[in-house]
């Protein structure tokens, strides 16, 4: 898969466009209306609430910018393998992060302009959380998707041995994950009647679990293979200066999923939070920085692997 168009490879044409989706942002969250019945429930006044998704809003807009650093380092890195077998496998990898770090913000902002459009209309309010979840999901399930792909080709660049004790764990704990997701997610619905859509998701619970619980299971599972794959190609590097330069990079994509996944499924046990600085709250930035750091560690690795193809 070669670059596409819009992700460019040049870091400051990337921040640059980082930029300008931060400040649609910020100025979705000051300008467009508030949530009448959440400022009231908090007791709080207008500018306030915008005040609070501000800072709430923060660390997130600092990991859109490292994110879009990332994918750029990421494809420089791959653009210095010309000539090899591995320079498709690795602009496919950044092209997946950059569709990734486009996501982050694409997502955000769309849910605060469907959350101003509830907000103003409430029996809108149903399809505004139906949409922002379904967009979610889509969104999640082409980022793994582009990221297992890469992934795995890569390490057909060099075949590896993975190791069937490893690939057992890494199974069993995602299925113990993806049971007490699938708990946690229904604990909100009035399952005495299966097709009640009373509930906070505004679903039926049996299409919740086809059309939402199912799809993010396929796309963490997907996530968790790209990062394993990754990790066992970098097992089996030969030479240690090669390998010390890539395990940030293997280490960061860890990292980044990780964050994703402890993201979607915290809000499915938490599906009510929204606002207020809390401990909830705080975990949830943890996790976000997490991820951050986890892009820094990308281009870190990134860089020094091109650096070592350079010499």
């Amino acid at each position: 898969m070669r670059k596409l168009l819009i992700f460019s490879g040049t870091t400051g044409s990337a921040l640059l466009q980082c930029s300008l989706l931060s400040i649609i942002y910020i100025l979705t969250i000051l300008f467009l209306p508030v949530d009448s019945q959440q400022a009231n429930l908090y007791h709080i006044t207008d500018s306030y609430y915008h005040f609070v998704m501000f800072l709430i809003a923060l660390p997130s807009i600092l990991v859109w910018f490292v994110a879009f650093f990332s994918y750029t380092k990421l494809y420089q890195f791959a653009s210095a393998l010309k000539n090899t077998g591995e320079e498709g496998s690795f602009m496919e990898l950044a092209t997946g992060l950059a569709v990734l770090a486009w996501s982050l913000p694409i997502y955000e902002i769309s849910q605060r302009i469907l959350s101003a459009i509830a907000s103003q209309n409430h029996s809108l309010t149903g399809a505004s959380i139906i949409i922002a979840n379904y967009l979610e999901v889509i969104l999640s399930i082409i980022t793994f998707t582009l990221i297992s792909k890469a992934s795995r080709d890569i390490t057909k660049t060099r075949p590896v041995n993975s190791s069937g004790g490893r690939s057992k764990w890494m199974i069993a704990v995602f299925i113990i994950a993806g049971i007490a997701y699938c708990f946690f997610t229904l604990q909100s619905f009035p399952l005495r009647s299966f097709r009640d859509t009373s509930d906070i998701y505004h679903l039926p619970a049996w299409l919740m679990v086809v059309s939402v619980i199912a799809p993010y299971l396929y796309a963490w599972f997907l996530g968790l293979i790209g990062a394993y794959d990754l990790h066992a190609y970098a097992y089996r590097m030969k030479g240690i200066i090669y390998k010390r330069a890539l395990n940030p990079l293997v280490l960061g994509l860890t990292a980044i999923i990780f964050s994703l996944v402890a993201i979607q499924y915290l809000l499915g046990a938490w599906p009510a939070h929204r606002l207020s600085l809390d401990w909830q709250t705080l975990v949830l930035v943890s996790i976000r920085l997490i991820g951050g750091i986890g892009f820094v560690l990308i281009a870190l690795g990134s860089n020094k692997l091109k650096r070592i193809e350079e010499v």
